[in-house]
């Protein structure tokens, strides 16, 4: 939703405001590295794996990017995964992350159509067309969509926009579904009780009063 609402806006004049929950701006490749860095850390990697694995990411969706052709891209990815399987010990090669099965179910979802469409896309140019009222919001702990990373680029955008209603919020303690967490981690969202922090509730619902 936080991509599509500003794309649907662009186009139609149905829509009269939009409340952004973690809603992207940088580019796909830019939003999907700095989020496998974040949770990599968030799970204790440490810094010198988190930069090999960030490396082989950015690398595959390289690929990704420049080669349309899904065969021949199946190949660089498949000699991307051969070379790093070579490097491994017996040991890390028994792992779950590096068997052949799980490397042929990363490259369907990366090869699919969306996920295609998703690593090219920069939100921004829709964002800067932006003149209805805007509002932003995304918690501080939400390592899926950084608030440090997208929330500027939003303001910017509506800026360029010329926009003159827009209200932008970082909420503390949120993660990406608006819980409050103590980590952010991707692992916590099904063991915290709470749903949908209903502050954020009511910052929304006072927002949208408020235009009317």
């Amino acid at each position: 939703g936080g991509l599509i609402a500003p794309m649907a806006a662009n186009i139609s004049d149905n829509v009269n405001f939009i409340v952004l929950l973690a809603g992207p701006a940088a580019r796909g490749k830019e939003l999907l590295v700095l989020q496998e860095e974040l949770i990599l850390r968030t799970n204790g990697t440490s810094e010198t794996d988190i930069a090999e694995q960030v490396s082989a990411s950015s690398k595959a969706y390289d690929i990704i990017i420049n080669e349309p052709d899904s065969a021949k891209a199946y190949k660089l990815l498949k000699e991307m995964y051969n070379e790093k399987i070579s490097q491994l010990s017996e040991v890390e090669k028994s792992k779950p992350e590096y068997s052949e099965a799980n490397f042929e179910r990363g490259v369907r979802t990366i090869l699919g159509t969306w996920f295609r469409f998703f690593i090219r896309y920069d939100p921004r140019p829709s964002l800067e067309n932006l003149t209805i009222p805007v509002l932003a919001l995304n918690g501080d702990r939400d390592l899926q969509v950084s608030s440090k990373q997208n929330l500027p680029l939003i303001e910017d955008a509506l800026k360029l926009a010329g926009n003159k209603n827009y209200k932008i919020y970082e909420l503390p303690g949120l993660n990406h579904l608006f819980q409050h967490s103590s980590s952010g981690s991707v692992s916590e969202y099904g063991q915290i009780e709470e749903t949908f922090s209903e502050d954020v509730l009511k910052i929304i619902a006072e927002w949208i009063n408020q235009l009317k």
